[in-house]
């Protein structure tokens, strides 16, 4: 089953790796890098939960 799922890292690394891992495990996934983005990526979307 697909899940949706957000990425809030400061760590570029990190933020990128994981995204891969998950990607390739046949997710999709958003990543956000700062605070700003986090904040307005959350009220965008709804969660699938």
């Amino acid at each position: 089953m697909t899940k949706r799922v957000l990425i809030a890292d400061d760590d570029d690394d990190a933020l990128s790796g994981l995204a891969n891992l998950l990607t390739g495990l046949g997710h999709q996934v958003a990543q956000a890098r700062a605070g700003l983005r986090r904040s307005t990526w959350r009220g965008n979307s709804r969660p699938m939960w």
